[in-house]
């Protein structure tokens, strides 16, 4: 498809949009003070540098501007080439839940399909170097029934993002990857391959940056916040402290999206940024219920179910829970038994999809 642009930029061309943002000394803050001082990118263009200081840049910023190199020849081949395209923010296609937010980037660079179903959009991301145990909660949370019916959003890096991706290909999920970089440039290279099954499966690859802008450590974050802002949840696997995987957190919070963690185990260091999110108020995301009734989705079609017998631990717990939700202290109260021994049972009957937990933390049996 062809490049759209719309909103501040309607009075601009493709060949502005390349040479602006080649403009390194700029961010998302900045931009945000030229669209809030100039109506359009036109009276933009035309501002001397006083103008451009008045509204808010240094001088060396608005010096920037106006020297930029306006020769954007070799970008524009290589788009052609490659088939990238760019979207602007007010054009129809641009992401709609991207569009709501106070920093949203004034375009996007893409290959791919660019009209997802963004109101199921998922993001989800994690460590670079992930636990078996990890990978096993991926396959968890996301079984194939549910992953089809969603479109996920990571960062195509090692680990999980990369995990995650793979995991979509295989179930039939959409896809989607933000890049650090120029979408000319993948990282790492291990995964360029994938980028490319990405692109010819449906899926999208999108980046704030132009062709030969390659990804460096501070845009990271940057890009981190359009992971974020591309979902109306966000799933944190695996973190630690200070990571990557919690700069995206912190957008998602900062954005006032969900934020879903699936615990870890108590003795890994990659665990505490995640342990940290859920003392501090995320969800704690054991199964993958969860995640259909907050996109309100069926987790099963035309699958019968087994229930578990009366005569069972399971079914008597499943019981209790048919016409009423239960706290797991309630739980306790009411069965006799230990913590462990119910922790126990509605792990296993979580797992079979019969039971899951309310934002109160309360259970309930799966009508």
């Amino acid at each position: 498809m062809k490049s759209t642009l719309s909103g501040w930029f309607r009075d601009g061309t493709v060949d502005d949009i390349v040479a602006f943002s080649k403009v390194e000394q700029l961010n998302p803050v900045d931009y945000g003070k030229l669209t809030r001082r100039f109506r359009s990118f036109g009276e933009f263009d035309v501002a001397g540098i006083t103008e451009l200081i008045s509204a808010g840049l240094t001088p060396h910023q608005a010096e920037s501007i106006k020297n930029r190199n306006r020769d954007v020849s070799t970008e524009r081949r290589l788009m052609d080439l490659r088939g990238i395209n760019i979207v602007t923010h007010g054009d129809r296609l641009y992401p709609s839940l991207l569009g709501q937010l106070p920093d949203p980037p004034l375009w996007l660079y893409f290959r791919g399909r660019l009209a997802q179903e963004w109101s199921r959009s998922v993001s989800v991301v994690g460590a670079r170097k992930p636990s078996s145990y990890t990978q096993a909660c991926l396959e968890l949370v996301f079984p194939a029934p549910l992953t089809k019916q969603l479109t996920t959003v990571s960062g195509l890096a090692y680990g999980v993002d990369a995990l995650v991706h793979r995991h979509s290909l295989t179930t039939g999920g959409p896809t989607i990857a933000v890049l650090a970089g120029g979408l000319d440039s993948i990282y790492p290279s291990e995964n360029r391959q994938l980028a490319e099954e990405i692109v010819a499966r449906g899926g999208l690859l999108l980046s704030e940056y132009p062709p030969f802008c390659r990804p460096q450590p501070y845009r990271f974050p940057i890009r981190n916040r359009i992971v974020a802002g591309l979902s109306r949840a966000t799933v944190i696997l695996e973190a630690k402290m200070k990571s990557g995987t919690m700069t995206t957190a912190a957008a998602a919070i900062d954005y006032n999206r969900e934020l879903f963690v699936v615990p870890g185990r108590i003795t890994d260091e990659s665990s505490a940024g995640g342990h940290f999110l859920i003392k501090s108020g995320a969800m704690l995301l054991d199964g993958p219920e969860q995640i259909a009734d907050y996109y309100n989705l069926e987790l099963e079609r035309g699958v019968a179910k087994t229930h578990p017998s009366l005569d069972t631990p399971e079914g008597k717990l499943l019981h209790l829970l048919t016409d009423r939700s239960l706290s797991l202290d309630e739980l306790v109260a009411r069965t006799g038994q230990s913590v462990e021994n119910i922790l126990g049972l509605i792990t296993r009957l979580e797992l079979s999809g019969e039971l899951f937990q309310d934002g109160a933390g309360r259970y309930s049996a799966k009508k």
